[in-house]
Order: structure tokens, then sequence, then C-alpha cells
């Protein structure tokens, strides 16, 4: 067996794919499953939110969102 290089073990454990980030109303509302307005007036606003808002427009990892709402 060959020696693990620091390469091997980075390409090892890197994830294998970026993170899908949700930019939106539409799109987090998709992923949610539910309205625009649902997620505007009361996702967005509960506490421990993983939705940000930056200037105006809406933003979420869609894999937090998805941890988020089955807490």
């Amino acid at each position: 067996m060959k020696p693990l290089t620091a390469r091997e073990f980075d390409r090892i454990a890197a994830p294998a794919t970026q993170p899908k980030v949700l930019w939106g109303l539409k799109a987090i509302a998709d992923a949610a499953n539910t309205t625009t307005e649902f997620v505007a007036d009361v996702l967005a606003k509960e506490e421990g939110t993983p939705i940000r808002k930056i200037g105006r427009r809406y933003v979420v990892v869609e894999q937090d969102l998805l941890d988020f709402l089955r807490r």
C-alpha cells in the first residue's frame, strides 16, 4: 500500500460538490414546497432560520434550509 499524500487526502476528504445556494423567494419557496409569501412572512422571520436577506434578495443554502425544516 502506498502512503497517503496530503494532496490525495484533500481530494478524498473534500466535499464532492459545492453546496447549492438558493437565491430569491421563488427558488426558496420551490425547495420548501410552499409559497413566496410564507417564506418572506414566516420562515425568514423564524428564530434560528438559515434564510438571510442580502439587499433586497433572500438567500439560503439548500441543505441548511432542508435541515431547518426537518427540526
